[in-house]
């Protein structure tokens, strides 16, 4: 039979489904189980848990709900629903004091590893609310032999299909995605969903000069863009220019980013090009980053970013290459 370790575990799952729908929203998931320990309603948000819970009739029967993280939005809709028989409450994230007058025995958090769970698929809502800017997470693809690119900037293709497909889902998953200068002009990328289904994420491109043509696929007109550069503010259709003040490169990305976190932005992956991948490693900002290595080798070229052993979560094989993932502890 189903403990409550079970039910927390499911309810973490159930948070998962909300990841890439709506930002920037907590997400939670909840399992309401009756006195046979059996489940009678569950749901996540930002989906309709409302339209579940009706689903349902509360009368005559006591239950326990069992849910990830608890919010004011969450207090909200149990106690709108006027579901009278909830003896119980057990989270894997800390409930605040103002909170726990809505079910009679709640209990804060059940164990650490489930906390640190529901942390991590909320990581992206704590950055934004916490650091007022987005979540960032950087990608590449490299060689065996440590490149990014050959030295006329050709880097098609380093990684495999499968690894390729990967990048279409997590774009589906986020709320943008960003290159620089050069990477938009060399490698003219469409920066949408091909190989997954899902959103396409807000583009984004650094032109400082506004050098780039506007013949790219950035700038036709088929996805929100934003275009960020020293010289105007602009709305043409779905493109939108940002002007931010003349300044050094740490300046400039961190008005960036503030200014996404004020369009409410709260994620953003960042593809290249190599000199900002280096930099934004360099200064530590940053929160995750995926690298697939491929078991190809150039022998020259623009060499990739070295992030630091100890920030090794843990890899995978995605066909020939391996697939790495990193988290800053220092961010």
């Amino acid at each position: 039979m189903p403990n409550k370790i079970d039910f927390l575990y499911r309810s973490l799952q159930l948070a998962t489904y909300g990841i890439g729908k709506v930002s920037p929203v907590q997400m939670h998931g909840w399992v309401l189980i009756n006195s046979h320990a059996r489940i009678v309603s569950e749901g996540w948000a930002p989906e309709k848990p409302v339209d579940l819970l009706l689903a349902h009739s509360f009368e005559g029967d006591e239950y326990t709900l069992y849910i990830s993280s608890f919010s004011k939005s969450v207090a909200d809709l149990f106690s709108l629903q006027k579901i009278p028989n909830i003896q119980s409450l057990y989270c894997c994230s800390r409930i605040s004091e103002a909170n726990k007058n809505i079910v009679p025995d709640a209990v804060a958090c059940y164990e650490q590893q489930l906390a640190e769970q529901e942390n991590s698929i909320n990581r992206r809502y704590n950055c934004i609310s916490n650091r007022l800017r987005p979540y960032i997470i950087l990608k590449w693809a490299q060689t065996s032999d440590g490149f990014v690119a050959r030295k006329n900037f050709d880097s098609k293709w380093i990684s495999n299909s499968l690894s390729r497909k990967w990048v279409h889902k997590w774009r589906t998953e986020e709320d943008a995605i960003l290159v620089a200068t050069n990477t938009a002009h060399y490698d003219n990328p469409q920066l949408n969903v091909r190989s997954w289904t899902g959103k396409n994420p807000i583009r984004i491109v650094i032109d400082k000069h506004l050098r780039l043509s506007l013949t790219l696929k950035l700038f036709d007109n088929s996805q929100p863009t934003f275009c960020y550069n020293t010289k105007i503010d602009k709305q043409d259709g779905l493109i939108t220019w940002i002007k931010l003040p003349e300044r050094n490169k740490a300046d400039f990305f961190s008005e960036l980013l503030a200014d996404l976190g004020q369009r409410q932005i709260q994620s953003v992956i960042i593809e290249g090009g190599s000199q900002l991948l280096h930099f934004l490693v360099e200064q530590e900002l940053w929160d995750e980053a995926r690298v697939f290595v491929a078991p190809t080798y150039f022998g020259d070229g623009i060499a990739a970013p070295h992030i630091k052993r100890s920030f090794l979560s843990h890899q995978q094989q995605i066909g020939s290459d391996s697939l790495y993932y990193y988290f800053n502890t220092k961010s």
